[in-house]
């Protein structure tokens, strides 16, 4: 499958594995049980890649998502993705 226009193919591979990860994590909640009703989740590194797949993912899915970064600069970046708490 070709990357789209202007995608490196460093920059599909990175993101194919960032976002892999992050469903894998999404698939190990919801086979413990663990679904949206039962309250927020918290994503760390939420402004990496992985991270912020993550909290697509969990929004997507109807989960709150409580992001945490490790530098208050990028904290607005994690902002633009995260629903907030209730």
């Amino acid at each position: 499958m070709p990357s789209p226009d202007g995608v490196r193919e460093q920059q599909a591979m990175a993101s194919g594995t960032a976002s892999y990860t992050a469903m894998l994590c999404l698939m190990a909640l919801e086979r413990h049980g663990v679904t949206p009703g039962d309250g927020d989740v918290l994503v760390t590194g939420a402004n990496g890649g992985v991270g912020s797949f993550a909290i697509s993912l969990l929004n997507r899915h109807g989960y709150s998502v409580i992001a945490a970064t490790g530098a208050r600069s990028r904290a607005t970046t994690c902002g633009n993705r995260a629903r907030p708490a209730s």
